[in-house]
């Protein structure tokens, strides 16, 4: 997975599975999956704020530091279940 920060100050969190994991999750057939999630420059203060950081501290600094503990802050779930606005998109494969 990776998370960078566009120049619009956009946040994209992109992620890319291969194997038996896609195919526990998403059925037999499928073998890749390559996902993203976007969350716009207007929300970024309210996922900073969700993942305790203050106003001004760097999403993705607070980002990697919760995420070595526990790589769900990095999944749309935990976004939608805390109102983070975000977009997502994916990509499965044979």
């Amino acid at each position: 997975m990776e998370a960078r920060l566009t120049e619009d100050g956009d946040l994209i969190i992109e992620g890319h599975d291969i194997g038996p994991s896609v195919q526990r999750f998403w059925g037999a057939r499928f073998r890749e999956c390559e996902w993203a999630i976007l969350v716009r420059a207007a929300n970024v203060p309210q996922l900073v704020a969700v993942l305790g950081g203050s106003k001004g501290d760097d999403v993705l600094s607070l980002l990697s530091s919760q995420y070595s503990d526990d790589e769900r802050y990095l999944s749309k779930t935990f976004l939608d279940e805390r109102a983070v606005l975000n977009e997502f998109w994916n990509r499965l494969s044979y």
